[in-house]
């Protein structure tokens, strides 16, 4: 049976047993933060598209959906309407941002619109999390959360470096974003970051950064799934209202 994420607990699967599983509490939802997960990536190195493949059984996007719903009661999708990552975020009741036909392709589009969207439901941040990065759990949020301060933006940094798409921004910079994003230009994000005057936040476990780009890297983070312990969240239900 898959294991189940709600709004009272994520299922702890260390055991990889349903008779030794316990409910973790999770992280209560900051009503300010608004989440996006980045799925509209053309995927030329994988080969299909990256958001929908699975590891360990579930979804990329699945497994970044189920880690933005413990910290947001609003989460959003950014990917092309005509994708499977959209459907599945329109049929668990996620709200879905496309990019601007107008702007530069990229995360950057991505990122904007979820800026201006974050800005237009009254939340003052916006985390942003990466398909490409699918082990990254509550804990490495807490530390965005906690390392943000009076900072403009944050984001996590492991052995490898900057990880700029796995970021806490103010939603103030929506503005810049789309200034840069209409103009046709895709700067790296992490220019913008240092632009900003925005920090790195040491990742609590640098693992959790690792990055799927290929269909061989999936086989790579399973394993690491398992030597973390990291749960699989097959199913998600979403209690809150989301919008």
């Amino acid at each position: 049976m898959p294991d189940r994420v709600d709004g009272a607990g994520v299922a702890d699967t260390n055991s990889h047993g349903p008779d030794h599983r316990r409910l973790r509490p999770s992280v209560p939802p900051d009503p300010n933060i608004a989440a996006i997960a980045l799925a509209g990536g053309r995927s030329s190195r994988f080969g299909s598209e990256k958001a929908v493949a699975r590891l360990n059984g579930v979804m990329l996007i699945e497994r970044v959906a189920a880690t933005l719903s413990r910290v947001s009661n609003h989460v959003a999708v950014s990917a092309p309407a005509s994708s499977a990552a959209a459907a599945f975020a329109r049929d668990r009741g996620l709200t879905v941002l496309e990019d601007s036909p107008d702007t530069a392709s990229g995360p950057l589009a991505g990122v904007a619109a979820g800026a201006a969207w974050a800005r237009g439901m009254g939340c003052d941040r916006l985390l942003v999390l990466s398909c490409d990065t699918p082990l990254v759990d509550a804990e490495a949020i807490a530390a965005l959360v906690a390392g943000l301060g009076e900072r403009p933006g944050v984001y996590l940094a492991g052995d490898d470096g900057a990880h700029s798409l796995c970021s806490l921004w103010r939603t103030e910079v929506a503005e810049t974003l789309n200034i840069h994003a209409a103009a046709g230009r895709h700067p790296p994000i992490r220019r913008i970051f240092h632009r900003h005057g925005a920090a790195a936040v040491p990742a609590p476990a640098p693992a959790r950064l690792t990055n799927i780009n290929r269909e061989q890297d999936l086989l790579v983070a399973e394993r690491l799934a398992d030597e973390l312990r990291a749960p699989t969240e097959a199913a998600i239900s979403y209690t809150a209202t989301r919008t």
